[in-house]
């Protein structure tokens, strides 16, 4: 079967694993066994972007090889005594990490510590020695505390964003929508491939769809985190109540805020899904009214690209086999 194209990517189990052991939680079956001439080729790809840095390499005690996948190497890198994470990124689409860091630094929005950079790399501290934050848990999330916690962050992100002007200031000019992915010609996409589709009604959901892309770029549109994972947050060590950090931005963004807090609240138990609802506050209903119709698209474009159809989408394919994503169209048109 011929899958259509989408626009990016969901982070995979072994990247989000990947990251897990990056910030400490070690997995022994990401370490692929490394000759001699593997270990001298990351120690001299880790020394000269160090040299870019404007660091002495004389001064580098050791580099651990974490990862390397589609260009993107990762390390551990002891310099003086002291342990640091440096990533890089084989290509310019894939340093888009180190534009987002920039950018949520200038914003003010709390990221972990940057130590150096260069147009493709990060220096990174690294949380398994850091003094003020470690690697949460996944019992962390599920507790009350740092569902408020998280909802500080989100609302710094989402203030941030709305302080800016998103498309026009040239610091955010990287960043995508990930309404980009819905067209006339992938909501069409979609209806040959979704057993017993009534294709009027999608034909007339494909003529509707620049207008539904149009209001929610003309919503409060934002910055947004798009992928929330357990395994990129931080937690300070010793606040009471805990201070957050999410990190890892490769998929930042531009969207709605109502989309960027389901997507927390979603995968979160109900006392912390409340605890930060009530921390960050009411959401537009507007945009949840647009986020019903545009969420389970989206997720649709992305799975329908896959070889094998991922179990996160089928609760949208659900919505769609039903005709119930035609009655969301019904309730997006009487708004607009």
């Amino acid at each position: 079967m011929n899958w259509p194209a989408t626009i990016r990517p969901r982070r995979s189990s072994v990247e989000t694993t990947l990251y897990r052991y990056v910030t400490g939680l070690r997995s022994a079956s990401l370490r692929r066994p490394m000759g001699s001439d593997d270990l001298t080729d990351s120690a001299n790809i880790a020394r000269s972007t160090l040299v870019k840095m404007g660091f002495d390499t004389a001064h580098m005690d050791s580099v651990e090889p974490i990862r390397e996948r589609e260009g993107k190497r990762l390390f551990r890198i002891v310099l003086d005594g002291s342990s640091y994470i440096l990533k890089v990124f084989g290509h310019t689409e894939a340093s888009r990490e180190v534009r987002a860091y920039s950018l949520l630094e200038d914003l003010g929005v709390p990221t972990l510590r940057v130590i150096a950079r260069t147009n493709d790399a990060l220096l990174l501290e690294d949380l398994d020695v850091s003094e003020h934050l470690r690697l949460a848990t996944e019992e962390d999330v599920g507790k009350v505390e740092a569902g408020a916690a998280l909802a500080v962050w989100y609302r710094a992100l989402h203030n941030a964003g709305s302080a800016v002007r998103l498309g026009v200031d040239p610091r955010s000019s990287f960043l995508p929508r990930e309404i980009d992915a819905l067209t006339p010609a992938s909501i069409l996409e979609i209806a040959a491939l979704v057993r017993g589709s009534d294709r009027k009604k999608w034909s007339i959901l494909a003529g509707n769809i620049d207008r539904i892309r149009n209001a929610v770029m003309a919503s409060a549109e934002t910055l947004t985190y798009n992928d929330f994972h357990w395994t990129n947050l931080a937690l300070s060590r010793d606040g009471k109540p805990p201070r957050a950090v999410v990190f890892d931005y490769h998929l930042l963004g531009l969207g709605m805020r109502h989309s960027d807090c389901r997507n927390v609240t979603g995968s979160r138990g109900p006392d912390a899904a409340d605890a930060f609802r009530s921390a960050y506050g009411e959401t537009n209903p507007g945009e949840k009214v647009l986020d019903e119709l545009v969420a389970p698209l989206c997720a649709l474009v992305e799975a329908f690209q896959r070889h094998r159809f991922p179990s996160w989408a089928k609760a949208s394919l659900k919505l769609a086999e039903t005709g119930e994503i035609h009655n969301r169209l019904d309730r997006v048109i009487e708004i607009m």
